[in-house]
């Protein structure tokens, strides 16, 4: 969106409408049937944002659809309840997270996906390994919830690990929130993890 200078002498600034909850109004264009006065509309997602921001961004959505893989593979073949429990309200949280994200991405012009490492293996803290990523497709039942419990607790604190780099490294401040949000919520989680696993029948 071309920016153009304001007037020097500003007037009362005019909402036209609001396209996403993420969009900051600074100014209003078209509102005034005086083209000259009218000032400029910008977005933070547009504008304020850097590449830690979008290094954040690209890898917490990788990262989100891996956890929501796992939940998804826990409801379908898992047995134990509160494990079945959790990776639903696993899911219903980072799908959301993910729109947001990639809604982000797509005002800033990047690409939603991460870049391969040149191994094939994840670059992202916490992600499966694909021996790992085998046996978790492999199992069912109790072996399935327990890995869930095991892998994901390493997912959490791989998830930590990078909200705890941004936070202060990005420019964003929606993308901070975020980072502050998936940070609380994941280290909650965790421990609530590491019960259930400890409580989890013998195999």
């Amino acid at each position: 969106m071309t920016m153009r200078s304001r007037h020097r002498h500003p007037r009362l600034l005019l909402v036209c409408g609001v396209a996403m909850s993420a969009v900051v109004l600074v100014g209003a264009t078209g509102c005034s049937d005086d083209a000259e006065d009218s000032t400029s509309v910008t977005t933070v997602a547009a504008v304020a944002h850097n590449d830690a921001d979008i290094a954040f961004t690209q890898s917490m959505i990788s990262h989100h659809q891996e956890a929501i893989d796992m939940s998804d593979a826990v409801i379908a073949r898992g047995i134990t309840p509160q494990v079945r429990s959790l990776a639903q309200r696993i899911k219903a949280a980072q799908d959301p997270e993910m729109r947001v994200m990639t809604a982000w991405l797509d005002d800033w012009g990047v690409p939603a996906a991460e870049p391969a490492t040149s191994d094939g293996e994840h670059s992202m803290s916490g992600m499966m390994t694909t021996t790992q990523q085998d046996e978790f497709d492999a199992a069912s039942g109790l072996t399935l919830d327990r890995l869930f419990l095991e892998l994901m607790i390493a997912h959490h604190t791989g998830a930590v690990s990078m909200a705890d780099e941004q936070i202060p490294a990005g420019l964003s401040s929606e993308a901070i929130a975020l980072a502050k949000d998936i940070k609380a919520a994941q280290e909650l989680e965790s421990k609530e993890m590491q019960i259930l696993l400890a409580n989890l029948p013998a195999s």
